[in-house]
């Protein structure tokens, strides 16, 4: 068991609990806005079809991917994950994107910060990603930073 404070976001039963609060969170914005942004780890979306390598290329480690019209409409929740449809690029490429909930760092409604998933972002230090940084280079988190 994984006691330790400094090990507390490896929990299993806090990682499942962060899991279980993305999803209700997840489901009530669908319910009540017509438009949210979510901070995501690229390397766990399944993207059906997948998009050309060149297009893959250019997305960061965390992409920052927004939900509105025909996106938010489409979007289902499951158990363990959620899906929906996007476009992407000039030509405006489909692809149903599936996404595990513990993929998610960031949900966003009108620039305002409306969940952090702390277990996430533990989980970047591994990945030598400064959580910081990502924060930083979020266009929507700019009137927060006085640098």
């Amino acid at each position: 068991m994984n006691d330790k404070p400094n090990n507390i976001f490896l929990n299993d039963k806090l990682q499942l609990l962060q899991a279980r609060q993305i999803r209700e969170i997840l489901n009530l914005m669908l319910d009540i806005t017509k438009e949210l942004s979510i901070y995501v780890k690229r390397d766990l979306i399944e993207f059906k079809p997948q998009l050309p390598k060149s297009l893959m290329a250019k997305f960061d480690t965390i992409l920052l991917l927004e939900l509105r019209n025909w996106t938010i409409q489409s979007a289902i929740l499951d158990r363990i994950d959620f899906s929906f449809e996007a476009g992407f690029g000039k030509e405006n490429i489909g692809s149903v994107l599936t996404i595990p909930y513990e993929a998610v760092y960031q949900i966003l409604v009108n620039k305002d910060i409306i969940y952090i998933n702390q277990t996430s972002l533990y989980l970047l230090k591994d990945e030598k990603i400064d959580s910081y940084e990502m924060f930083k280079n979020n266009p929507l988190n700019s009137r927060l930073i006085d640098e």
